[in-house]
């Protein structure tokens, strides 16, 4: 593990976990350099920075050897953590206690750990982890000669272990039929555009005979087949069949709560999915209600990151909600009520939404003619480096608008230049997104007469029209309307 690493890690601490391990490690009497490492890197997140005050301070010490063993005791405190509320993670250690006890040719203890784990999974819904502790059991079994045990009992306790290894096939087959289907959806038409179901014809016969199978159903496999359902009409434009399955989603997570992950990352993500898809095929008036499904899930005995995460993904589809209806000063009213540690707190965690969040709110600013503070909201997205992501070339863009806005010309030719040395190894041929705002800065159109503004205008005509009809182009409008805003300076 580099540094990196931990700081990745170290960055999804709350306050009080990062007191816990300074608890533990202080109990140790000798002088801790990871310790020490710990500290700097909570301090601050700039690896030169640590690195050069690591070596200072203990220049016989290895910084690497320090990150790793460092990375190994955060791991080790968040399991034993984790073990008081992840009932599957309780499981797998007591499955490795059943294997170590009868290593030790401890079996009478080691068969009393596996039915004690057995007898408790009722409201654990991971099929592998209670195959293996049957497996386990079987296998204590046929060591101890089957004493006992009648061959009728014998047969029906194998009867189990197959049901369950015929449930885990089923809940395997759902899984690929929906991973394909996601595959050809990223593939296929932009979202927000019905396409042909011819295409998926294949997999919905695989799916009906999963489902027509004598397979248990379990909620595992009920999700998925929900879920498959939900992205096939979504994306063939049967939009009041989507909106039944998202509800009928939404129900099964909430009657199955006690087999809900702690925290909840699944249906969390589910809930996230459903409110994507609702916003690309703009049924925006049912966003509210997941909204607040997503926005109950937040609670006191779940990890600081993952309430953070909550906050912050609820503020998010809100404000895209204000933002597509355009009401500006609004949205700009809910982000001044919003704590700014809401904002900042735990970037780290989920970083795309991190960085939309972050532009959403540059972008607001900017509607309120705050051009300066939207800048100055940006810089983190700027400054993140995210090579070749299409959402940061639109942000970079974007940055070029505000000092353009800000009437900031010095700055604002250093910025083209940077920008374009950035993109210059790219191998696809230039956006037009960026060729049009290019263009636009260079005839500086608040020189010119109207007239000749006029004229201007007419010669970006091809390069318009070649983004109107470039479906991936014209979908990167949604974070900001570039050609809206270049024909309005010629306009003026």
């Amino acid at each position: 593990m580099n540094l990196i690493s931990v700081s990745e890690l170290i960055n999804t601490l709350s306050a009080a976990e990062k007191r816990q391990f300074k608890l533990m490690a202080q109990k140790q009497q000798k002088e801790k350099v990871y310790l020490y490492l710990f500290d700097l890197v909570a301090a601050s997140g700039n690896t030169a920075i640590v690195k050069a005050a690591f070596k200072k301070a203990y220049p016989s010490s290895s910084l690497d050897i320090s990150a790793r063993y460092l990375h190994k005791l955060l791991c080790d405190m968040l399991v034993r953590n984790q073990l008081k509320n992840d009932a599957s993670l309780h499981l797998i250690q007591g499955l490795m206690k059943a294997k170590l006890l009868r290593q030790r040719n401890l079996t009478n203890q080691a068969i009393k750990q596996t039915r004690q784990l057995l007898s408790g999974y009722g409201t654990i819904d991971d099929l592998l982890l209670k195959y293996l502790l049957k497996r386990e059991e079987l296998n204590y079994l046929s060591e101890v000669q089957f004493k006992n045990i009648s061959e009728k009992q014998l047969i029906a306790e194998q009867q189990i272990a197959r049901d369950l290894l015929k449930n885990i096939r089923n809940l395997q087959e759902h899984y690929a039929l929906y991973e394909l289907l996601k595959y050809r959806l990223i593939r296929s038409a932009p979202r927000g555009k019905p396409g042909h179901p011819g295409c998926f014809n294949d997999l919905l016969l695989e799916e009906l005979a999963i489902i027509n199978s004598r397979a248990k159903q379990n909620p595992e496999s009920q999700k998925l087949h929900l879920l498959f359902q939900s992205f096939y009409f979504t994306y063939t434009g049967n939009y009041p069949a989507a909106l039944k399955t998202f509800y009928l989603l939404n129900s099964l997570f909430e009657k199955n709560k006690a087999l809900l992950q702690h925290p909840p990352l699944d249906y969390f993500d589910t809930l996230d999915g459903l409110l994507e898809n609702l916003k690309a095929v703009h049924q925006y008036d049912h966003m509210p209600y997941f909204i607040n499904k997503l926005s109950l899930l937040e609670n006191k005995k779940y990890p600081a990151y993952f309430n953070y995460l909550i906050k912050k993904t609820v503020l998010l589809f809100e404000l895209e909600i204000l933002i597509i209806k355009g009401e500006w000063l609004k949205a700009y009213g809910s982000i001044q009520a919003t704590p700014v540690w809401v904002r900042n707190e735990f970037p780290s965690v989920q970083p795309q939404k991190q960085l939309l969040l972050l532009f959403y709110y540059s972008l607001i600013c900017y509607k309120n003619q705050q051009p300066g503070k939207a800048k100055k909201i940006l810089t983190p997205v700027i400054t993140s480096r995210q090579d070749h992501n299409i959402f940061y070339n639109v942000c970079r863009c974007f940055n070029i608008v505000l000092h353009y806005e800000s009437n900031d010309m010095e700055y604002l030719d250093y910025e083209i230049r940077s920008y374009k040395r950035f993109t210059a190894a790219r191998q696809s041929p230039i956006p037009n997104i960026e060729k049009l705002l290019f263009k636009t800065i260079a005839l500086r159109p608040w020189l010119q007469t109207a007239f000749r503004n006029r004229q201007q205008l007419k010669k970006l005509t091809a390069i318009i029209t070649t983004l109107q009809q470039n479906p991936v182009e014209n979908s990167l409008l949604k974070y900001f309307n570039f050609m809206e805003w270049a024909i309005a300076k010629f306009e003026q």
